[in-house]
């Protein structure tokens, strides 16, 4: 389905009110640290506090395109300033529809370059992988086992061309986890590429535990069952 933004039906917000999407999967670290401060701010309502994170989001550098939609979108947004309790909101007057309609066309295209689908992002991931071992398998190993041996150090170029494509493999799996899981399987992977071979990827924790829940179907406010009992049990904590 194309991008479109969906209409805030809200008319004391705006005559015309659009719904700020959900950021895209695979935003860098710290381009979306500035975002939730920017969020925080505009929630807080207080003076103009926004505008500092606001400018870290201007002048961050996108490395991928999740992070020029971002900043597209964030931008977007202190144009048409809005807010609804603790949503933000495109908010514009009928003649100040068409400049967001603008940004909803180039929106579209950026979007239908992004994976859409976790099996497109496994195979986006799966192809990094396999880049970035084979050059270090062909050439980048080879060449530091020559420098390790005494011999010629290894070329700047092969250096700048092994962190790029560990980049590139970094964003993949920053998309891939970021995206929701269909079901437990995918979900397994997951949690295997944060923790498995010693790695401890533990910025991404709570958000496993909430995948988890959901997967599980432990809703937030349902009766309590077996399950919920068991995890409210392992918050417990000893009386004073």
């Amino acid at each position: 389905m194309a991008f479109q933004f969906v209409r805030w039906e809200n008319p004391e917000i705006a005559a015309c009110a659009f719904a700020l999407p959900d950021l895209p999967c695979g935003v860098s670290y710290d381009l979306k640290k500035a975002v939730d401060a920017y969020r925080e701010s505009v929630i807080d309502g207080e003076n103009e506090s926004e505008q500092s994170p606001l400018k870290q989001i201007a002048e961050y550098e996108a490395r991928y395109l999740p992070d020029v939609i971002t900043k597209m979108l964030i931008l977007l947004h202190a144009e048409h300033a809005g807010l609804d309790g603790e949503c933000l909101v495109l908010a514009a007057s009928k003649e100040d529809e068409a400049s967001i309609r603008k940004a909803e066309a180039v929106l579209a295209d950026l979007y239908r370059q992004l994976p859409e689908t976790w099996e497109d992002a496994r195979r986006v991931l799966s192809a990094a992988v396999a880049a970035e071992r084979d050059f270090d398998e062909r050439i980048w190993n080879p060449a530091w086992k020559v420098e390790k041996a005494g011999g010629e150090r290894i070329p700047r170029h092969l250096n700048d061309e092994m962190e790029r494509l560990q980049e590139v493999r970094w964003h993949a799996e920053a998309t891939l986890l970021d995206m929701p899981a269909p079901s437990l399987a995918e979900f397994a992977v997951k949690y295997l590429i944060c923790f498995d071979f010693g790695r401890d990827y533990n910025g991404y924790t709570e958000s496993l535990c909430a995948e988890a829940k959901r997967l599980l179907g432990v809703p937030h406010d349902a009766e309590a069952n077996e399950l919920t009992v068991l995890l409210a049990s392992l918050n417990w904590r000893m009386a004073a």
